[in-house]
């Protein structure tokens, strides 16, 4: 049937003597034209297509908007669809062209979404994070550039992806808004640690705006605030999958052998954060949930002190410190520091300070 229409002349006959016809005229043949493409559009070679891309790309600057409107909407779930007219029409300026493309075509690239989401509006922008999938170079942009509602729509799209560097960037927005830090905190892909310092932030934020209002009440409120806090962190680490996982692998460990510190700079290098706090929370007696907010401490001297206590190799602890959330320094001297530091620690010494903390905890725990 289309072979019929598939020369020049059917092009000629449709697109020629554009100056002449009416902008009604001109609405009618891409309205004619896109329903002859969906009435067939899964017997259509990629040459077809590329005849109806011809077509309707030499017509569609030349119609008015609600004509283009129809265009995104019909072509927004076509797998095939020309590929010229939808990315021109998801290029418009006008929202109700480009949002439906923009949303749910798979006919537009990361590379497209990249830079739609680069320049244009935050209209576009939220139709472009409520897609089906999102990849994380995509997610990026988006959490970079979004305002709130992007972002909270983001965060709640199970199909979006996020990098690392999106993961720090949405957990830093979500810090101040709740609904964010809601959404943030009942994904299942978002690092513990990530999770952590996000509970951690907001808690700070509480705490700075009571001691801004009030003295000791809100000392009380913020110690209040901080309890709540570590309860929240110790009773979501007992349901969060990672963690049971983690557990069963070092009980095994225990059961053939004993757990060593090759085991946990193992842990460190493949980035498993459950498996570096269960194993050092094993070896010291800490609990997890200590384990946690030491790893998590700006402060370094805890994390120090244990891990010398313990038997820790530099060259562990530093890896064990590179899986922090917290962009780690760079610089050489830092390391440098940090290692001169660790060496003067004697174990001896460092032993007899995690004993007390120990007794001290369970002193703690038994009133």
């Amino acid at each position: 049937m289309f072979a019929a229409h598939s020369s020049p002349d059917f092009v000629e006959l449709l697109t020629g003597d554009l100056p002449n016809r009416s902008v009604g005229e001109r609405g009618r043949i891409v309205r004619d034209v896109s329903a002859l493409f969906m009435d067939h559009v899964a017997n259509y070679s990629p040459a077809h297509v590329e005849l109806f891309d011809r077509v309707l790309m030499s017509l569609i600057d030349e119609v008015d908007q609600q004509i283009r409107i129809h265009l995104a909407e019909r072509f927004a779930h076509v797998d095939n669809a020309p590929r010229g007219v939808v990315r021109h029409l998801a290029s418009d300026d006008e929202i109700k062209v480009a949002g439906p493309l923009l949303s749910s075509s798979s006919c537009l690239d990361d590379e497209f979404l990249i830079e739609s989401a680069r320049n244009k509006s935050q209209e576009h922008l939220l139709a472009i994070s409520s897609r089906q999938a999102i990849g994380c170079r995509v997610t990026d942009v988006l959490v970079d550039r979004g305002n709130d509602q992007v972002v909270l729509t983001l965060a709640g799209n199970k199909g979006a992806e996020f990098s690392a560097t999106g993961c720090a960037l949405v957990v830093e927005r979500a810090k101040d808004n709740h609904d964010i830090a809601r959404v943030i905190w009942n994904r299942d892909d978002i690092p513990r640690q990530q999770v952590l310092v996000l509970l951690a932030k907001a808690s700070d934020a509480v705490r700075r705006k009571l001691e801004a209002e009030d003295g000791q009440r809100a000392r009380e409120v913020a110690d209040a605030v901080k309890i709540g806090s570590q309860k929240l962190q110790e009773k979501s680490q007992e349901s969060w999958a990672n963690y049971a996982k983690a557990r069963s692998r070092v009980e095994a460990l225990q059961q053939s052998g004993g757990l060593s510190e090759a085991h946990i700079l193992t842990f460190a290098r493949a980035g498993e954060f459950e498996a570096v706090v269960t194993a050092i929370s094993e070896m010291s007696r800490l609990s997890p949930g200590d384990v946690e907010r030491m790893l998590l401490d700006e402060d370094t001297d805890r994390l120090l002190i244990v891990s010398k206590a313990i038997g820790l190799s530099w060259t562990t602890l530093k890896q064990v410190a590179l899986l922090m959330i917290k962009p780690s320094p760079t610089e050489p001297a830092h390391w440098e520091q940090l290692q001169a530091k660790y060496r003067s620690i004697q174990r001896v010494a460092a032993a007899k300070t995690l004993q007390f903390h120990l007794l001290r905890q369970k002193a703690l725990g038994s009133r």
